[in-house]
Parts: structure tokens; C-alpha cells; sequence
């Protein structure tokens, strides 16, 4: 009886609580969550270092906008952290962003990218899709320029600076490219750039090593190729540290070699040691030191020489002895350094002596007839002259070809502050004052005459009254493999103005058999132009 009533008990309380229940108006907020939806149109994109990406989704809800942040965000390695993760690069719900190098996204490759919205009353999180971002390198020309205490790197991306194998006619002009990947510029006034660009290095897959080099008053500064993205420390680049002196002058690159000048040391990569330079010290090159009583200080210029030939594998100036000095190596010839003495075997109906110029060497390259070099000297009494030179024949009174200290006939060339030759090419000699670009030819015997630089059809080249700040005729490396040329190789002659506070590149393709101009193209947005050279990767 007892258990029974305890049942009826029970049903009547669980009755009277599901009344209850149904009785409640409902005091409790039910809200609901409002849907969101992101939209893209493409969800794969391709860009070249430098290129613009421009995303806009489309948002779908009802969350207000001024309840909403957005920021965009890349999965990548967080600097300082040890593992990957999605972090922000960028604020904002569309995509307007220059595709520079950043620690997040260092160059070249290949990267996932999402919006990332947030409703800040909630903290609800939204995500779009995964997108991904291929960026890719980009060629043209490398501009170094700035003002007396700054210089920043621009790129300049138009068919007349790419390889022969690039069919894009884009152009584009980049001229901070360097400072927006660094947040900073170069300290200092630039004096060259360089991109450290070999078929070994590509052939060994070291692309990551063809760094860009940029010498300024304060030092060097190098980049990766891909971005302009700061990178190694200039000591790092040598197989012994120690032995530099870290004073760069000057990089030079051909073939499958590349050479620094550092303090008037030479040091080279070799396919046995890529990436990292050596200096030539093994015992014959000692011993063939010893014939420099001076010793040796090598100028900024260096040269490659004919392959195999038995003094000349490198062709540099001797600052000391004021001569002009041989670099052999191969199995042919031991590893030395020689004098390059006409008179060495008792000949002495040269025209001058390479080995006792009594000139400072002023500039060097190849020019002038086949196989030649051409250099222009300043003697003691500050009066220049040009001489003529074939280092790639296998006898030493041979190499002596001309002399022209006549130089009269050519035009304010005491005022002249930059020079060019033309490779194989005796009508494409140049050099620019402040105020002209001059042509020349050589020939043998006769006094030069020069001409202000002019069109095919005799008009000349205007400068406007700008100031001419930089020349170079553009003979940038080229691979052995094939895989890079450069398609204006020895015609391309570009000069640097500066007018008004504004820097302009003048690109005039020149006709070799007469080093007149057939065509020009200009650019401006520059700071005061230094240097340029070719970007091969």
C-alpha cells in the first residue's frame, strides 16, 4: 500500500512540472546566429615579383558591416616561430596588394591565401576558400639610383631588357621595389649593381645564390633575386671568411665563373667551388707572385680571356706597377699570375709595353677590332689616351695592337666620366660628359674623330639640357645551356639624365656597324641613375 501511494505521489509531481513548463512564457534570449558567406570568382592566381593582385569577394549576411574586420592571410612560416600557420599579411575585405618579397612570403613560389573575416560583438570566425598565389620571377633591368646618401633598387620590366626566349611586351616600371620588400633603402650613394647570374649556378640548381649586388660608398648590399629581399652578408659569400678584407670594388660575371675585386685582391668561383669564392692561392700562383717585386693591387676591372689561352684565362690592371697582368688556370698551363711584357723575348718594336703603361687605367672592356680590348688611360699629367689590345694571342710581344694618344680629334674628352665599347665592333666607341653622349671608331694609324651620338639617318640625340649621370652598353652574361640570352646583346646602350628632380632612362638600340641609333625608349619616375644591369632570372 505504502509503494503504491509513492507512485501516485510521483505521477502527480511530474504532472504538475510539465505544466509548469507549458505555462512559462519563455524569459530566456533565443537569438539567432545570422548566416555569413564569403564568394570568390577565382580561387588561382599567377603574378610575376612585382605584379598587382586585386581579390573582391562577395560578402552575403545580414551581420552589419560596422560588426565586421577582415584581414588577409597567408600560410606560412612565422618568423621567429618553428612551425607553419595562417598569419595576417594584409587588412581590409578586398585584396589590393603588390606582390614584393616579406618574410611571410619570401619571393618565388607557390602560396595559400584566405580572407579571414570576424564578427567582433560574437568573435565568430569566417573563412573564404583557399586560394592559391603562384608568384613567379620576372626579368628586366635592375636601376640602381638615389641621392647622396640613400639608393633604392628599381626594376624595369620591358621587352627591350628581356631574354631572347620572352614573348610578354609588358611593361612595367618598379622603381622602389627594394625598399617596399626591406621597409628601407641602401645607405649610401651607389656607385654599380650586379646580378650574380651563371649557368653553373642554374645548372646546379642554385638559383637562390644569384644574388643582386649593390656597391655603394659604405659597402655592398645583397638581394635575392626573386624579390630584392635582403639577404646574405657579404663575407659569407667566400670559402674562408678570414682572407677578405671586405672593401668590395667590383663583381664581374661570365660564363660559369664570377670574380670579386676586394681590396685589390682577386677572388673567383669555379664550378669545383660554387657557390663561394677562393682566392688563388695554391704554390704556383705563390711563386708566380714573387715576380712582383711591388706587389700586387689589382683595380676594379676585370676581364675574361680567351679559353685555354696560355697567359690570359683573366685579364686585370696592376695598380702598383701600373701594368696590365695575366691569370692563367687548366690543365694546359699551371695556375699564375704573369706580367703581360711585349718586350719580354727582346722584342722591342711594340707600340707600348701592357706591363709598364705609366697610365692609371681608367676603364676596360672588350672592343675595338675581333677578339679585341680597349682601354682608356690617364697619364701623369692628366692627359688620356686610348690603347688597343689582343690578349687572346699566344705570344706576349702580340698582344700590343694600337695606341691612340692623339685624341684631339675627340671632343671634350677630358670632361668625358664614362666610357663604352662595343665587343667586336671598331665604329662603337663612346663616352658621355655631363652634358653629351660622344661616338668614335678606331682604326689603326689613324687619329679618332668623334661625333655627338646620333640617329641612323644623321640627326642628333637631344638631350634637352638634362644632366647625363650614367652610360653602359648592356652585355650581360649569357648561359652556355641556352637557357637565358639576352636578345640586344652589345646594342643596347642606355644612358641615365637627371632634370628637373627627376631621373630618366634613355634605351637606344644601336646599329653595330655604325654605332648610330636605330631606335629609343625612355622612362622616368628615378631618383639620380648610377648603374643598371640586366636581371637574367
Amino acid at each position: 500500500m505504502i509503494l503504491t501511494m509513492k507512485k501516485i505521489y510521483f505521477v502527480l509531481l511530474a504532472v504538475m512540472f510539465f505544466c509548469g513548463c507549458y505555462d512559462d512564457k519563455g524569459n530566456y534570449d533565443y537569438t539567432t546566429q545570422e548566416a555569413f558567406e564569403i564568394s570568390l570568382e577565382e580561387t588561382y592566381f599567377e603574378r610575376q615579383i612585382g605584379g598587382h593582385l586585386s581579390i573582391q569577394p562577395t560578402i552575403k549576411t545580414k551581420i552589419p558591416e560596422t560588426d565586421l574586420t577582415y584581414q588577409w592571410e597567408v600560410h606560412s612560416l612565422k618568423p621567429g616561430d618553428g612551425y607553419t600557420l595562417f598569419n595576417k599579411f594584409a587588412e581590409g575585405k578586398d585584396l589590393d596588394w603588390e606582390c614584393v618579397s616579406t618574410e611571410l612570403m619570401p619571393g618565388i613560389g607557390q602560396y595559400t591565401i584566405r580572407l579571414h573575416a570576424t564578427q567582433t560583438s560574437t568573435q565568430r570566425n569566417f573563412y573564404s576558400e583557399q586560394i592559391t598565389l603562384s608568384i613567379a620571377g620576372v626579368t628586366g633591368l635592375l636601376v640602381l639610383h638615389g641621392n647622396d646618401s640613400q639608393s633604392d633598387i628599381g626594376l624595369l620590366v620591358a621587352p627591350e631588357f628581356r631574354g631572347t626566349n620572352v614573348m610578354d611586351e609588358t611593361i612595367e616600371n618598379y622603381p622602389t621595389m627594394y625598399s617596399q620588400a626591406n621597409g628601407s633603402k641602401i645607405q649610401g650613394k651607389g656607385k654599380a649593381i650586379y646580378h650574380l647570374f651563371t649557368s653553373n649556378m642554374v645548372y646546379n640548381g642554385l638559383e637562390n645564390r644569384c644574388y643582386v649586388a649593390a656597391l655603394t660608398d659604405q659597402g655592398v648590399t645583397l638581394a635575392n633575386y626573386s624579390g630584392l629581399q635582403r639577404s646574405a652578408d657579404y663575407l659569407d659569400l667566400f670559402y674562408s671568411p678570414s682572407i677578405p678584407h671586405g672593401k668590395p670594388q667590383s663583381f664581374y660575371v661570365y660564363d660559369s665563373y664570377e670574380t670579386i675585386v676586394d681590396d685589390g685582391m682577386l677572388f673567383f668561383t669555379t664550378p669545383s667551388y660554387a657557390p663561394l669564392y677562393i682566392a688563388p692561392l695554391d704554390d704556383d700562383v705563390q711563386a708566380s707572385l714573387e715576380e712582383f717585386e711591388n706587389g700586387i693591387y689589382f683595380s676594379p676591372f676585370v676581364l675574361r680571356g680567351k679559353s685555354g689561352a696560355t697567359y690570359t684565362r683573366m685579364i686585370m690592371f696592376n695598380m702598383i706597377d701600373r701594368g696590365f697582368v695575366g691569370y692563367s688556370d687548366g690543365s694546359m698551363w699551371p695556375n699564375r699570375y704573369t706580367k703581360l711584357d711585349a718586350t719580354l723575348d727582346g722584342t722591342t718594336s711594340v707600340p707600348f709595353n701592357p706591363a709598364k703603361m705609366d697610365a692609371d687605367l681608367l676603364y676596360m672592356d672588350h672592343g675595338g677590332s675581333t677578339n679585341h680590348t680597349m682601354a682608356v688611360m690617364q697619364e701623369n699629367d692628366g692627359k688620356k689616351l686610348v690603347v688597343e689590345m689582343d690578349f687572346n694571342t699566344q705570344t706576349l710581344s702580340q698582344m700590343p695592337y694600337a695606341k691612340y694618344s692623339d685624341v684631339s680629334g675627340l671632343q671634350d674628352f677630358d670632361q668625358a666620366f664614362s666610357y663604352a665599347f662595343g665587343e667586336d665592333q671598331f665604329h662603337m666607341c663612346y663616352y658621355a660628359t655631363s652634358n653629351a653622349i660622344y661616338r668614335y671608331s678606331v682604326e689603326k694609324g689613324k687619329v679618332p674623330q668623334s661625333e655627338k651620338l646620333m640617329t641612323i639617318d644623321g640627326q642628333v640625340v637631344d638631350f634637352k639640357g638634362a644632366e647625363i649621370t650614367m652610360m653602359r652598353l648592356l652585355k650581360p652574361n649569357a648561359t652556355t645551356n641556352d637557357s637565358w640570352s639576352y636578345k640586344y646583346y652589345n646594342q643596347m646602350l642606355v644612358v641615365g639624365t637627371y632634370a628637373n628632380g627627376e631621373g630618366t632612362l634613355r634605351a637606344f638600340i644601336v646599329d653595330q656597324s655604325s654605332g648610330r641609333v636605330l631606335s629609343e625608349t625612355s622612362y622616368s619616375g628615378f631618383d639620380r641613375i648610377y648603374d643598371v644591369a640586366v636581371k637574367g632570372l
